[in-house]
């Protein structure tokens, strides 16, 4: 049944809320809009938590924030004076993303512009903003870091390893939270995490095919390849004193520091040369040992 024309109202409602946050997957940029636990808390003694909520659009939002009176949440003019910090969590029960932590002013009146990005390299930031963006473009959107356990989506090139570090030769425990990328033709192409345990999966799109050889053609060679080149950064950062990772900024300042050493073998200082990352295969990196067996992590002694 159709309302007659003449009973449609004109008027339009506009329901300001006091925060939007994006988040995008940092393999593709793709919106992350479903089974994710988004809470905030005030940053204050007994500070109090809320709950964010999705909106069709993929932004998550809340319709309050604590502390902002009616009149102040009423007028979002005073909201830039109004703000507080927060402490934003995002936990995916489904294990598809690693647990990340930010501090974020709010009320605030457009999706949230993390700052975050000024502090990654100009070298990696290929790797977590859009192709093409123009010069003046500034990112309303927080990086989710894909898991270990995460299966990649559609045509993805997959880098896997435990990082783990070693000294005097020897490991000596798990490079928890420390930073990967990976680099093709020169460019960074892939930025990772590693988890608490040290777990780390790098997951970017595949760079264009290169056009086969005349030789390759002649041979019927189908194989697909390109040299990749692995850098880690490691500042043996900590846990939180609750178990939370630290904040989102803290690792990626590690991409500052100088690169560490990733060692082709344990218990030697050979470094490990470029790897080969072939279509459809995911590529595991691991340190040999001077023994037949093979260990299962790839050691690194941070500079």
């Amino acid at each position: 049944m159709s309302l007659d024309p003449r009973l449609r109202s004109p008027d339009t409602v506009t329901l300001r809320v006091p925060l939007g946050l994006q988040l995008r997957d940092v393999s593709d940029l793709s919106l992350v809009r479903d089974d994710l636990k988004v809470t905030a808390t005030e940053m204050r003694p007994n500070g109090r938590r809320f709950q964010l909520a999705v909106t069709p659009g993929g932004t998550w939002s809340a319709p309050i924030v604590p502390g902002v009176s009616p009149a102040t949440a009423a007028d979002p003019t005073l909201w830039p004076a109004a703000a507080q910090p927060f402490e934003i969590r995002v936990c995916d029960p489904r294990r598809r993303y690693l647990p990340l932590r930010i501090v974020a002013p709010l009320p605030a009146a457009a999706a949230i512009a993390w700052p975050g990005f000024a502090g990654v390299p100009a070298a990696v930031r290929p790797a977590v903003l859009p192709v093409g963006r123009p010069a003046a473009y500034k990112p309303d959107f927080v990086p989710l870091f894909p898991a270990i356990a995460r299966v990649a989506p559609g045509a993805r090139a997959e880098v896997r390893a435990h990082l783990a570090i070693a000294s005097a030769g020897v490991p000596a425990g798990n490079a928890s939270f420390a930073v990967m990328t990976v680099s093709i033709g020169g460019t960074v192409r892939g930025l990772g995490i590693a988890d608490d345990d040290g777990a780390i999966l790098v997951s970017f799109p595949y760079p264009l095919l290169p056009t086969p050889t005349p030789a390759a053609r002649a041979a019927g060679t189908t194989r697909i390849a390109w040299p990749v080149k692995i850098a880690v950064y490691c500042g043996r950062l900590a846990a939180a004193a609750d178990g939370a990772p630290p904040l989102l900024p803290d690792i990626l300042a590690q991409l500052n520091l100088a690169p560490s050493r990733v060692l082709a073998r344990l218990g030697a200082n050979t470094r490990l040369p470029d790897q080969t990352l072939n279509v459809a295969q995911p590529l595991v990196l691991r340190s040999a040992r001077t023994a037949p067996a093979k260990p299962s992590s790839l050691f690194i002694v941070p500079a």
